[in-house]
């Protein structure tokens, strides 16, 4: 193993003519140093630029993916409030089925306080159907209309807030259904 550098026979280091001077070995250093400095920046602006497309691809996914947790969880109001209605309407159907006879039951009271839940998040057109209810229970109770009347107007709301399950089946992307069917 060497310890020293060889040396040329003239006694100076091999490889350089003189030792440069100061000034010299400075600028040098500065015009490495920014060479330097030019091709990490090259090499750093590169990657972000790479990188831009899957940033803003991912902040779409997570924007649409939000949506689709919102448009669930309201769904899942919906239907509750779905299986609230279908009972009442049963209730009610059977009342005016028996002549109006007795006291009709008492759903109506979950039924508003689930509609007054899904009322800030529902859609307008939604908010137009379930304003309909109370309407509904009025007219069937108070003897308007046949039970079969009541219970074609009960499944007509009833099916408006199933079109909220439907609208959540066709806006869900593949890569989301896979993960929710069950293994078979």
């Amino acid at each position: 193993m060497q310890k020293k550098r060889p040396r040329s026979k003239g006694g100076s280091n091999s490889g350089s003519e003189a030792a440069p001077t100061t000034q010299a070995e400075g600028g040098r250093r500065v015009r490495v140093r920014s060479r330097l400095v030019a091709g990490v920046a090259v090499v750093g602006i590169t990657a972000i630029a790479a990188g831009t497309p899957a940033v803003l691809a991912a902040s779409s996914d997570l924007t649409d993916s939000q949506h689709l947790v919102t448009l669930a969880e309201l769904n899942q109001q919906a239907i509750s409030l779905a299986h609230s209605l279908a009972d009442e309407r049963d209730e009610v159907t059977v009342y005016i089925a028996g002549g109006r006879e007795g006291e009709p039951g008492n759903r109506g009271a979950r039924v508003d306080q689930q509609v007054d839940e899904i009322r800030e998040a529902a859609p307008a057109d939604l908010l137009r159907d379930l304003s309909t209810i109370p309407s509904l229970r009025r007219d069937a109770i108070s003897g308007k209309g046949t039970a079969l009347e009541a219970h074609r107007a009960y499944s007509e709301v009833i099916a408006k807030l199933h079109g909220l399950a439907d609208e959540l089946a066709r806006s869900t992307p593949p890569r989301a259904a896979d993960a929710t069917r069950t293994p078979q």
